[in-house]
């Protein structure tokens, strides 16, 4: 959060970066509308309406938000593609891919969406002119992102155990064990063991690799229980109305007028190929944050326009909806805003930027470092920096400062039991 540091607001600002890359994004999406063939006009409207009917702030998603905006925005370059084979549009693509695999791993779902382009690859290669230019920049881009990674982490992308080196190799690693236990915990997560545990208070102390193993195959009983899961079903009630509208639409209107509407620009084969990543998502990682907006709605998206059921809809309907959408948008926030500048978790000072409190805190020494070591597992909010909460220091060897940089060599078993507790925290945060 210090990149962010500010002169008299400090960092209460660091919430506003991805609603200002959200807002670009918005503005990319009108600018473009206009030019847009009518499924391209369709699915923007679906995104914005999306956008007005779930993302009350950006805190709520923190830095998944442009992550989620990088994948609309490829597949939007993918429908493009798909009506007018402009070949340069795969170098937007895989930059896209290259910066948002790097910001979160689950976008590399979205590579497969590259399988469309192979077919003509050929001519890709003959006729896009910057193609080699957009893979030295994606080089460059791979590599300093890998030896920053590196050096923090030790991986290549944290915490997926293949990309991580080994201990014996890069002395700062916390090892493939490690690795894997951080990585078992997020999987957990993503796959229920927060509800299983709300309703399950017998099993409040389950550990990751123990749900895992206790629900192999049927987690998405206990996915479905998430709230999290009741905020995808926006995706499914705007693509509902979405249809419900052709249908009035086509009540309305009769075949003579409607000869040259359809929309079908999508084969067999590209359906599946680009709804994959829509169940993959759903197999592996099924959660809103982790893509889940941008996955689910893509894929429900190019069903209806496969199956031609987006043909009668008119666009001016979906005017109306949107409309309807910015005043519920405007209406939820108004009260929203009303709550918590009455409320005493803000200064009315300050409001609407966030104010960071002190947590207690002690100042600790390992090798003559100072650390500052808190007992609150969230986070260490505005303490100086080197700061650590409790049972993470105590998971710590040594430290050594070398050029400026600190490197911390960490005791295996208590790392782990470190791991356990924040992820118990974590699981049971909110559960009560």
């Amino acid at each position: 959060m210090g990149l962010f540091k500010i002169p008299i607001l400090g960092n209460q600002t660091v919430y506003l970066i991805p609603t200002i890359f959200f807002m670009f994004f918005i503005i990319f999406l009108i600018e473009n509308y206009n030019e847009s063939s009518k499924i391209i006009k369709i699915f923007i409207y679906s995104i914005i309406i999306l956008a007005l009917l779930r993302f009350t702030r950006s805190k709520e998603y923190g830095t998944d938000v442009p992550v989620i905006c990088i994948l609309f925005l490829i597949q939007f370059y993918v429908l493009k593609f798909l009506e007018n084979n402009q070949y340069e549009i795969i170098n937007k693509i895989l930059i896209l891919l290259t910066f948002a695999f790097f910001l979160k791993a689950y976008a590399a779902l979205a590579a497969i969406y590259l399988i469309i382009f192979l077919k003509d690859s050929k001519r890709i290669f003959k006729y896009n002119h910057n193609l080699k230019k957009t893979i030295l920049l994606i080089f460059t881009i791979i590599i300093i992102s890998s030896i920053k990674n590196i050096a923090h982490s030790g991986c290549i992308s944290y915490p997926i155990k293949i990309s991580c080196f080994d201990k014996n190799l890069v002395t700062w690693s916390n090892g493939h064990d490690i690795v894997e236990l951080r990585n078992k915990g997020l999987t957990a997560g993503a796959k229920g063991i927060k509800p299983y545990i709300k309703n399950n208070r017998q099993d409040e102390n389950i550990t990751a690799e123990e749900y895992l193993n206790k629900f192999k195959y049927s987690y998405h009983l206990n996915v479905v229980k998430d709230p999290d899961f009741e905020r995808l079903l926006v995706v499914f009630f705007i693509m509902f109305i979405f249809l419900l509208l052709s249908i009035l639409s086509k009540i309305r209107l009769n075949d003579t007028q409607t000869k040259n509407s359809k929309t079908n620009k999508i084969t067999l084969i590209n359906l599946i190929i680009l709804i994959l990543p829509t169940i993959l998502w759903w197999i592996l990682i099924p959660i809103s944050k982790y893509g889940g907006y941008s996955y689910l709605l893509f894929g429900i998206f190019l069903i209806c326009i496969y199956f031609n059921l987006f043909e009668y809809l008119n666009l001016k309907n979906l005017r109306i909806f949107l409309i309807i959408s910015l005043i519920f948008f405007l209406g939820r926030n108004i009260n929203r805003i009303i709550d918590e500048y009455n409320s005493d978790k803000y200064s009315n000072k300050n409001y609407p930027l966030p104010v960071y409190n002190y947590h207690e805190f002690k100042n600790e020494k390992i090798n003559n470092q100072d650390i500052y070591v808190t007992n609150n597992l969230k986070r260490c909010g505005d303490i100086k920096f080197p700061c650590l909460e409790r049972p993470h220091f105590d998971a710590i060897k040594s430290i050594k400062k070398i050029k400026g940089y600190l490197f911390i060599e960490g005791i295996k078993e208590k790392q782990i039991e470190s791991i356990r507790i924040e992820q118990k925290w974590a699981y049971n945060t909110n559960n009560n």
